[in-house]
C-alpha cells in the first residue's frame, strides 16, 4: 500500500474536519519546504544548519555515541495520577495510554518495543499525540504494516493527532486500520450514562492549525475535557477554551539532555516547565510525554523513552508521577526504508 499524496484528492474530506482555514494553511506548508512554515529567525537558522551531523559527530568524539544509542532503546512505561474535579463519576479510574513522537522511520524497533509492552498494560483507550513519522519523504508501505503491527496490539479504541511531522496524506490508511484521527475535532466517549469529551487539535507547533474551539464545539456545556494536542505551547489556549487536561508530545524530553534533565523545549512558546512530564496553565493542567522514538536520531542522553498510562480520579490535588519502570533492552536498528 502506498500513501497517497494530497493532490490525488483523497485528504479532500478532511476539510470539513479540520476546517476549510486549518485545511488550506496545512496543504500549503506541506507542498513546499518547512522553510516556508518557519515564522522565527531561529526556526530559519535551524533549517538552514546541519545540526544533526554535527550532533553525531560531536557524540562521536565524546565517545557518548554507545550510551546515546544505549538510553534510546531504554523504554519507560511512566504512570501518573491526576486528579480532576469536573471528571464524571462513571469514569474515576478511567486510564488513559499515550503513546508519542516514534518517529517510525529513524529506528523501525521502536515499534517492537511498544508492541513487546502493550500486552502487559491495562488502559481503557490508547491515544497518539503526533508524530507517527520523522521525515514526509520516507512515507512508504512499511509506516502502514508497522502501525497495522502496533494497532493490532491494542485493547481497546485508539485514537491519534498529528504532529509537526506528519502529513495529512497519513491519516486515510491509519484511520482504514482503526486509528480514528481527530483533526480539531471531539468524541464523546461514555460510560453509564456519563460523558467525557475527548478532543484533538492539529499541530499548533510548526503548521499552526490548531482550533480547540472548533474541537469542543458539539461538547455538552460543562462536559470534562481531555484535549490531544502535539505541541504543549497550546497550553493557554487550551485552558481558555476549557480543557480540563491537556496531553502533549513534541518536544521529547529534550532527547539529549544536562545530566538533571536539561535540554532544548522545542519550539517556541513551550517552557522550559513544559519539557517533560506535569504543568499548569490557568490552573488547568497539561502533561508532556517525552515520546517513544527520537528526532532525526536513534538517541538519547538523560532522558529516556516512554509511554505514559495515566488514571485519571474525581477530585481535587496534585496530579503525579509514580517511578518509573524500565522494560526493555537494547536492540540492533533496522534497515532504512524501502
Amino acid at each position: 500500500m502506498s500513501l497517497p499524496a494530497p493532490s490525488q484528492g483523497v485528504v479532500e474530506p478532511l476539510r470539513e474536519r479540520l476546517g476549510p482555514y486549518a485545511w488550506a494553511r496545512r496543504l500549503r506548508i506541506e507542498s513546499g519546504a518547512p522553510l516556508k512554515a518557519a515564522v522565527t529567525l531561529g526556526e530559519r537558522i535551524l533549517h538552514a544548519t546541519p545540526v544533526y551531523p554535527a550532533l553525531v559527530a560531536a557524540l562521536t568524539a565524546s565517545g557518548l555515541m554507545p550510551r546515546a544509542r544505549r538510553e534510546f532503546a531504554a523504554m519507560r512505561i511512566e504512570r501518573t495520577t491526576v486528579f480532576l474535579p469536573n471528571l464524571p463519576p462513571s469514569f474515576d479510574g478511567f486510564r488513559i495510554l499515550q503513546i508519542s513522537d516514534l518517529h517510525l522511520d529513524v529506528d523501525w524497533t521502536v515499534a517492537a518495543r511498544v508492541t513487546g509492552l502493550l500486552p502487559s498494560l491495562d488502559y481503557d483507550i490508547a491515544v497518539f499525540t503526533g508524530d507517527i513519522i520523522d521525515r514526509p519523504t520516507n512515507y512508504c508501505p512499511r509506516v502502514v504494516g508497522t502501525m497495522e503491527e502496533i494497532l493490532s496490539n491494542i485493547a481497546a479504541p485508539a485514537y491519534g493527532i498529528l504532529g509537526n511531522h506528519d502529513r495529512l496524506n497519513l491519516v486515510p490508511p491509519l484511520e482504514n486500520l482503526g486509528l480514528r484521527f481527530l483533526l480539531n475535532e471531539g468524541t464523546a466517549l461514555r460510560r453509564d450514562g456519563d460523558v467525557l469529551w475527548l478532543a484533538g487539535v492539529d499541530d499548533p507547533a510548526v503548521f499552526r492549525c490548531d482550533d480547540a474551539a472548533r474541537a469542543r464545539a458539539q461538547a455538552p456545556g460543562g462536559t470534562c475535557t481531555v484535549l490531544l494536542a502535539h505541541a504543549p505551547n497550546i497550553a493557554r489556549r487550551a485552558a481558555a477554551r476549557g480543557a480540563d487536561l491537556t496531553l502533549s508530545g513534541h518536544t521529547h524530553g529534550g532527547q539529549i539532555c544536562l545530566p538533571g534533565g536539561w535540554g532544548r523545549t522545542g519550539g517556541r512558546e513551550i517552557s522550559g516547565d513544559q519539557r517533560a512530564g506535569f504543568w499548569f496553565r490557568h490552573g488547568t493542567p497539561g502533561y508532556t510525554c517525552r515520546g517513544a522514538g527520537g528526532s532525526h536520531l536513534p538517541v538519547r542522553l538523560n532522558c529516556p523513552p516512554q509511554l505514559s498510562l495515566h488514571t485519571l480520579f474525581r477530585g481535587t490535588g496534585a496530579p503525579f508521577i509514580e517511578q518509573p519502570v524500565p522494560v526493555s533492552a537494547v536492540t540492533p536498528p533496522a534497515p532504512p526504508c524501502p
